[in-house]
């Protein structure tokens, strides 16, 4: 008898910088249907069997990795604009596939979120030319 699993532990991820998100990464020829921390790595659950100890190749769904690159850059400069001028704490971040979102440690007033829009979209701007 051969023992099998359905998750994959990659551990190889040249990908990656520490603490950025995970990439939406697969072995190759298996689509993950979710993934999972545990102590530290990040655990692929698996639509397909593999035996233990298998050599597995990821590949990346890039245009996924490279929207939430960008998302999160963006919430790293809209967060940076509500503190710098109002001092708002941002307390996490959530990437969906269709929406992201961003929770603050208060509600903003309508002109609190026009003038971070605006101050982000500055910095943007700024860093461009």
């Amino acid at each position: 008898m051969v023992d099998v699993i359905d998750e994959a532990d990659l551990d190889e991820r040249p990908d990656a910088v520490r603490g950025s998100a995970p990439p939406h990464a697969s072995p190759r020829g298996s689509e993950a249907a979710r993934r999972r921390g545990r102590a530290g790595r990040i655990i692929h659950v698996i639509d397909g069997r593999l035996e233990v100890g298998a050599r597995v190749a990821g590949e990346i769904d890039w245009a996924r990795r490279f929207d939430h690159m960008q998302q999160h850059t963006g919430q790293h400069v809209l967060s940076a604009a509500l503190h710098h001028l109002y001092g708002v704490r941002t307390v996490s971040f959530h990437l969906g596939a269709e929406v992201s979102t961003i929770d603050l440690a208060r509600e903003l007033t309508p002109a609190e979120v026009t003038g971070a829009a605006a101050e982000a979209n500055r910095i943007v701007w700024e860093d461009g030319r």
